[in-house]
């Protein structure tokens, strides 16, 4: 639905009009003689921008606190952002008044410790998590969550001792989880059905390289586009051994020839004319003779309408949606899209194993066609437990992060990606302790990249290194050794330690700055050796010893009181920053790195990805591939601080308030750069099915909206009264006088 503002004068005032759930509502601007008619259709304007790009309250209120505080980098007024919040969100803004909520959401959690876990793929990151956490009896009824798809795209937060559940002993756990939108899983169905016709055409102009025969190409083409369809309903959605359409083929031929011939002609008789045999056949000539210069983006506005599509995309969301009805009717609990469930359940529960692997996915159950999983529909989960022998019975929060090189990347860009799912993983969860887990057993060609780069970010002295499979290489060198891994003496397990540190970890601790030995662990992540041997020195290479252990090397340096900068340090700070002309490199490394996230040959971004990185900043997230530009902006901004006489201006506390500074500086960033742009997102995802949004016809969609992209963020920073460094002075000086560190 979209919202129609009007200017109307009413009992002497400047007030908006507009249709909120079918009843009129008006709200004031102005008195009559206080404002001009220009700058109340101005107000206007922003407040229809706002209403339709379908804002949440607590994101308007984040844009009201920026159009507050740093007035020339908003977007908004805070005239139309507040009338929007009366139009739409008046009992939210009434709670929110009253209860200060953000500030309660902030009290509660300020003394939670968060624990990040990072790594590559199969590096053991949840297997070690739930070794530390839950009783090991229980370790195998949450086994499924070690095999989630590659495809998830949300990590898990471990909330143990959770001060706001009642969890009364570590026999019982709580799940919860929210489900996406139905917007957004339709979207998801959309994206699938448009790949496999753009299969098509790719294979298309693979095959005439090669074969000659038209009707032999056509046919091998859509088997492909049949099969891509497959897949990514595998997965996506793990629904492919489910769904079994017979006439797939005819249906993605049916939509593929109406839109290329809609789009060709809008004349009867040629239509009438037009055979799709000879269409086929034409298709298949222009492409090998490099004439056919339609895409998939210039039809896909003509196949959104095609009753056929409608009815594809219909038969998907329905069987994608039948997962919901089975977990309801299973566990006797009414879920629907957009809403976040709560289960509490006891370890010991016979269905126990079930509702995890059936809200989280199994790998080792996807080829059962009686097995299902709702893992595709969720957007984040949560899982809490109760255990006071974990941080002294107060709250901690371990979150199982994404593997950093998981799912397929583009080769060259590997690193980018990880570094930008790492720093994703940090904006979110704001950690206090980042644990790179890797093995012994493989090399990690990104252990050291990025463990430098957190150093250099703040997180020196909080980042922690676990070396998994400690248990297989323990056996092997025993083996080798003809040792006897049941009677190891202490002198015995020292020399392989040595042996290891020797072999496996000196090099790599010289390259991460003299990481203390104190920071890198052995780790035996299935509790194997301390199970299967009685040596208790194997003990210490369990998950459990290790996270204790981390703990009490953390709060041994933790700060006892927290610093507010005062206004001295910080002129001396920005001083420092302006005479090293840190906010002009930054903004000129910014700007450079526009092409690398959106770089015009396609190649390099397709539209697929493309489509993922707009729909993710549209939903206010961090983004997707290489776009990702809050990310971006904060490692230009980062780079800068790198030098001694910054970090000397920054004394003993260069790590502390780095770390607090960035972190609080991105988000701010994320605001002014991606969520003001929200409205500009929500045209570039319907431009796909409404032609008239389009502006640059002459050209691609596909390099339209990468031009709108790069336009925003080329200019996102800038307007008549500031230039970029001065924005990003602006921003800096405003997050120190703000800081706690």
């Amino acid at each position: 639905m979209n919202y129609n503002p009007n200017l109307i004068l009413d009992n002497g005032a400047h007030k908006c009009s507009v249709t909120v759930d079918g009843k009129q509502q008006k709200v004031t601007i102005a008195p009559f003689d206080e404002m001009s008619i220009t700058q109340a259709n101005e107000i206007i304007r922003q407040v229809s921008d706002i209403m339709n790009a379908k804002y949440s309250f607590i994101q308007i209120i984040k844009l009201f606190d920026v159009s507050e505080n740093l007035p020339y980098l908003s977007r908004y007024s805070q005239k139309a952002l507040h009338i929007t919040l009366k139009l739409l969100h008046q009992d939210e803004l009434k709670e929110y008044v009253n209860s200060k909520a953000v500030e309660k959401e902030n009290e509660k959690t300020k003394n939670s410790l968060v624990v990040l876990n990072i790594g590559c793929t199969s590096a053991g990151k949840t297997l070690g998590n739930l070794h530390a956490i839950i009783p090991q009896l229980y370790i195998k009824k949450f086994s499924s969550l070690t095999t989630i798809k590659e495809s998830t795209n949300f990590s898990i937060d471990n909330c143990v001792n959770p001060i706001d559940r009642n969890l009364v002993n570590k026999e019982e756990f709580e799940v919860e989880f929210t489900l996406k939108t139905s917007e957004k899983v339709e979207e998801d169905v959309v994206s699938l059905i448009i790949e496999a016709l753009q299969e098509i055409f790719d294979t298309i102009k693979s095959e005439v390289k090669s074969n000659d025969n038209s009707e032999e190409i056509w046919d091998i083409a859509l088997t492909a586009g049949c099969e891509r369809l497959k897949v990514n309903k595998d997965k996506t959605f793990d629904i492919s051994n489910l769904v079994d359409f017979d006439d797939e083929d005819t249906v993605l031929e049916t939509i593929l020839l109406k839109g290329v011939r809609e789009y060709s002609t809008k004349s009867i008789s040629y239509r009438d004319k037009l055979t799709d045999e000879q269409l086929k056949m034409d298709i298949v000539r222009d492409i090998k003779e490099n004439l056919f210069k339609i895409t998939i983006d210039d039809i896909a506005y003509i196949i959104h309408d095609i009753q056929d599509f409608k009815n594809l995309t219909k038969d998907i969301y329905d069987q994608v949606y039948d997962a919901i009805n089975k977990f309801s009717v299973k566990y006797d609990v009414i879920i629907n899209y957009g809403q976040t469930i709560c289960i509490k359940k006891r370890f010991d529960e016979i269905n126990t194993k079930d509702i995890v692997s059936n809200i989280f996915g199994d790998k080792k159950q996807r080829k059962n066609n009686d097995f299902f999983s709702i893992d595709a529909l969720i957007s984040k989960a949560k899982l809490y437990f109760r255990n006071n022998e974990i941080n002294n019975g107060q709250e901690l929060i371990v979150v199982d992060g994404l593997g950093i090189n998981q799912g397929q990347i583009q080769k060259g860009e590997e690193k980018k990606v990880a570094y930008n799912r790492v720093h994703a993983a940090m904006q979110q969860c704001n950690p206090d302790v980042i644990i790179y887990n890797t093995r012994l057993d493989s090399k990690d060609d990104y252990m050291i990249d990025v463990i430098q780069d957190l150093n250099d970010q703040g997180y020196k002295n909080r980042v922690y290194v676990i070396y998994g499979r400690a248990d297989v290489v323990l056996e092997n060198h025993c083996d080798e050794e003809g040792l006897d891994i049941e009677d190891l003496s202490d002198k015995e397990l020292e020399n392989f330690e040595e042996y290891i540190e020797k072999q496996y970890l000196n090099k790599e601790l010289i390259s991460l700055g003299n990481l203390e030995k104190s920071k890198v662990y052995l780790c035996d992540k299935p509790c194997k050796l301390s199970t299967k041997y009685s040596n208790e020195q194997f003990e210490k290479y369990t998950p459990k010893r290790i996270l204790t252990n981390i703990l009490e090397i953390y709060r041994e340096n933790e700060r006892t009181e927290r610093i507010k900068l005062n206004k001295a340090r910080i002129d001396q700070i920005i001083n420092t920053l302006d005479n090293y002309s840190v906010f002009n490199n930054a903004y000129t490394m910014f700007k450079a790195s526009i092409d690398g996230m959106i770089p015009m040959q396609y190649s390099l971004l397709r539209w697929n990805t493309l489509e993922c990185g707009v729909r993710s900043l549209y939903y206010d997230g961090l983004g997707y591939a290489s776009l990702y530009p809050s990310i971006t902006i904060k490692n230009c901004f980062a780079k800068q601080f790198n030098r001694k006489e910054i970090k000397a201006v920054f004394g003993n506390d260069y790590d502390d308030i780095l770390k607090v500074l960035l972190n609080n500086w991105t988000n701010l960033a994320h605001l002014i750069i991606v969520t003001f742009y929200k409205y500009e997102f929500a045209q570039l995802l319907n431009m796909r099915f409404n032609y008239e949004l389009r502006t640059m016809r002459t050209i691609t969609l596909t390099d339209e909206r990468k031009h709108i992209v790069r336009n925003i963020l080329n200019t996102c920073m800038e307007n008549d009264d500031l230039d970029g460094p001065s924005a990003f002075r602006k921003l800096t000086q405003y997050v120190l006088s703000d800081i706690m560190y």
